[in-house]
C-alpha cells in the first residue's frame, strides 16, 4: 500500500476524534470523567481522594489553563496525544505504517472519544514499546534504555494503577528469558533488570505518596466491594470480553437479558474466535522461525495483565471487563501482531482494509444516535450562570427513562434498548458537575438545606431552552 494511503487514514482518524464526540448524546463524558475533573479542580494542593491516580487529572489541569473548560481540556488532550503518536512515528522513522494501523484499532478510538485516562496510558505504552523494541534490536542500550523506559512505567502507574500489572508481566518474562537465554545475550541480563528495578522504585514512590497523603496504596479505600449477586453473570461476560480483547475492530457491550442480546453475544464470540485463530497462527509461525524476545515479551505481558485484571474484578467493585479495562492487554497483542505481519509482509492489504473498516465502523457505531451535545451544554450553562451555594446533584426523576428502538434487518423485528450513557438526568448532571466539579452526586436526597441541591427534574426542563 502506498504511504499516502496511511497518511489519509491517519488524518481521517484525527478528524473523527476531533469531530464526533460533540455529537454524542453524552459528549464522551461519564461518571469517571467527573471524578477526573474533580481531581484536576483540586490540584495541586487540595486533592481529596486517591480513587484514580493523578496523571490524567494533571494533564486536564494543564489544558484547563488554556481552555477554562474541562470539556475542551479533555478534547484537546485526546487530539494532542493522537497527533503526537503519529508525528513521533514519522519523525523518528519508527514504523509509521504500523503505527497508523494501531491508532485505527477500537481501543484508541474508544479511549480518545471519551474523557478517560486510557488515551494517556496507551500513548505512554506506545513510547515504552518504542524503547523496548529498540532495546531488543540493539539500538538502545544501558541508561539510554532503562532510564526513559522506567520513567515511562512510573508515569503509566500515575495514570492507571493497573500499570503495575504490566510490570509484573515483564518481570515474569525476565525470569523466563534470563534462565533460558542468558548465555546468548549478555546485555539483556543487566540492562533489563535495571529497567525493572527502577520501574519498581518509581511505582513504590507513588504508592508511598498515596499512603502518606490518603492512607491507602492504590485507591482501595474508595472502591466498594463486588456485587456478589451478579458474579455468575459477570464471570460469563468477562470471559467473553477476554476473547474480545483479540478483536481489533468490534467491542460491542450489551446490557440486559434477551434472546436478541444472547444471539448478538454469540455472533461476536464467533468473530472473536476467528481473530484468535489468526493471532495464534501468526505467533506460532513467527516463534518457530525466529523466536523474537520482544514479541514474546508483549504476548506474555498481555496475558499476565489479563489474568490480574480478571482476578481484580472479584476483589474490588470495578465494572465488568470491557474495551476499557482490557485495552492494555489488547494493545500488547495488536502491537506484536501488526509488527510481525508488516515485517514478514503478510496480510498487509487485508490489515489496512481492516483498519479502514475499524475507523468507519467505530465512528458510526458510537454516533448511531447523533445529538448536539454542545447545544445542550450551552443551554444549561446559560440557565445556570452562577452555581454559588450549590453543593449536590440528585436524580429525582429516575423513572423518566430514555428507551431507543431498533429494527433488525432481514427478520424485521423491533427491539428496545436502554443506553445507560444517554439518560438525560445523568447527562445533564454531568454537565453541571463538569462546570463546577466541587458539586457532588448524591444517591438519596437527605440534605436538609434543599437550596444546596440541584435536581435532575429541574435541569431537564432547562436543558433545551
Amino acid at each position: 500500500m502506498k504511504l499516502s494511503f496511511y497518511w489519509f487514514l491517519f488524518f481521517a482518524g484525527l478528524l473523527s476524534i476531533a469531530v464526533i464526540p460533540p455529537f454524542l448524546p453524552y459528549g464522551g463524558i461519564g461518571a469517571d470523567s467527573i471524578s477526573y475533573f474533580r481531581q484536576a479542580y483540586y490540584l495541586p494542593c487540595d486533592v481529596r481522594d486517591s480513587l484514580f491516580p493523578l496523571g490524567y487529572p494533571f494533564a486536564l489541569k494543564v489544558f484547563h489553563f488554556v481552555t477554562d473548560d474541562y470539556y475542551w481540556s479533555a478534547r484537546l488532550v485526546s487530539i494532542s496525544l493522537y497527533s503526537l503518536v503519529g508525528i513521533f512515528s514519522w519523525l523518528k522513522r519508527f514504523h509509521f505504517k504500523e503505527t497508523v494501523i494501531l491508532l485505527s484499532t477500537k481501543i484508541f478510538f474508544y479511549s480518545f472519544f471519551n474523557a478517560i485516562s486510557e488515551g494517556v496510558f496507551l500513548t505512554l505504552m506506545y513510547f515504552l514499546f518504542y524503547y523496548l523494541y529498540n532495546f531488543f534490536e540493539g539500538k538502545k542500550r544501558s541508561y539510554q534504555f532503562y532510564i526513559p523506559a522506567a520513567l515511562l512505567v512510573t508515569l503509566m502507574f500515575s495514570v492507571r494503577y493497573s500499570g503495575v500489572y504490566l510490570l509484573v508481566g515483564m518481570s515474569f518474562f525476565y525470569l523466563f528469558y534470563y534462565f533460558k537465554k542468558r548465555k546468548e545475550i549478555h546485555f539483556f541480563r543487566n540492562d533489563f533488570f535495571k529497567f525493572l528495578l527502577l520501574s519498581s522504585v518509581g511505582i513504590g514512590i507513588y504508592v508511598l505518596f498515596n499512603y502518606f497523603s490518603f492512607g491507602d496504596f492504590a485507591g482501595e479505600n474508595y472502591r466498594h466491594r463486588p456485587y456478589l449477586n451478579t458474579i455468575g453473570e459477570d464471570f460469563f461476560r468477562n470471559i467473553i470480553s477476554i476473547f474480545n480483547s483479540f478483536n481489533p475492530v468490534l467491542g460491542l457491550k450489551f446490557n440486559g437479558h434477551s434472546n436478541f442480546i444472547y444471539l448478538a453475544e454469540s455472533v461476536l464470540f464467533l468473530i472473536n474466535l476467528f481473530f484468535i485463530y489468526f493471532a495464534v497462527k501468526i505467533w506460532r509461525k513467527h516463534f518457530q522461525k525466529e523466536g523474537s524476545g520482544f514479541h514474546l515479551l508483549l504476548l506474555l505481558t498481555g496475558l499476565v495483565y489479563t489474568v490480574f485484571v480478571f482476578a481484580t474484578v472479584f476483589f474490588q467493585g470495578i465494572e465488568e471487563l470491557n474495551i476499557r479495562l482490557l485495552a492494555e492487554s489488547s494493545f500488547c497483542y495488536f502491537f506484536s501482531l501488526v509488527f510481525i505481519c508488516y515485517k514478514e509482509k503478510v496480510y498487509e492489504r487485508l490489515i489496512f482494509l481492516l483498519a479502514v473498516f475499524s475507523l468507519i465502523f467505530n465512528s458510526l457505531y458510537v454516533i448511531k444516535i447523533p445529538e448536539n451535545y454542545l447545544k445542550r451544554k450551552a443551554a444549561l450553562e446559560k440557565n445556570y450562570p452562577n452555581l454559588t451555594g450549590k453543593k449536590y446533584f440528585c436524580i429525582d426523576d429516575a423513572d423518566d427513562k430514555r428507551i431507543e428502538y431498533y429494527r433488525i434487518p432481514l427478520i424485521n423485528k423491533e427491539v428496545q434498548y436502554e443506553h445507560q450513557n444517554m439518560q438525560d438526568a445523568a447527562v445533564n448532571g454531568d454537565i453541571i458537575m463538569m462546570r463546577s466539579p466541587y458539586i457532588l452526586w448524591i444517591l438519596k436526597d437527605t440534605v436538609k438545606n434543599k437550596s444546596e441541591v440541584i435536581y435532575s427534574s429541574e435541569l431537564r426542563s432547562k436543558s433545551s431552552k
